[in-house]
């Protein structure tokens, strides 16, 4: 369970690093974020329902886990609030998960994880 959570972890820390840098934040299911990265690549993190992973496409790539395999993402949710120019609110990206075990021995244990990012530039 400790290995399942630092996975995760990191994997979440991977996003913030990125998205408080991101502009153009969009959120077309609550399992999927889209924005524009500090390189100027589309970015999108999504969770893939079939193999429970946290995945990330550049461009037009197609999705890789970011998330290991011995960790099972049961939920993925992202919120988006200020997301237009004219709202003038700091557009903020609230994420939360829930990550569980591929072991079929800890299958009932979750752990629930949730962060707020907020971007870093601001709305013109």
């Amino acid at each position: 369970l400790i290995a399942v959570n630092d996975n995760a972890s990191l994997a979440i820390e991977q996003m913030a690093r990125e998205i408080r840098l991101g502009t153009n934040f969009t959120v077309p299911t609550p399992s999927q974020l889209n924005f524009i990265n500090a390189f100027g690549q589309t970015v999108s993190y999504s969770l893939n329902g079939a193999s429970e992973a946290l995945e990330r496409k550049v461009n037009l790539d197609s999705f890789e886990p970011i998330t290991g395999g011995n960790v099972k993402i049961k939920r993925l949710i992202f919120t988006l609030d200020g997301a237009l120019a004219a709202d003038n609110k700091q557009p903020r990206i609230t994420v939360r998960l829930s990550v569980g075990s591929a072991s079929p021995r800890l299958e009932g244990f979750l752990t629930n994880l949730q962060t707020t990012l907020s971007a870093r530039e601001l709305d013109s």
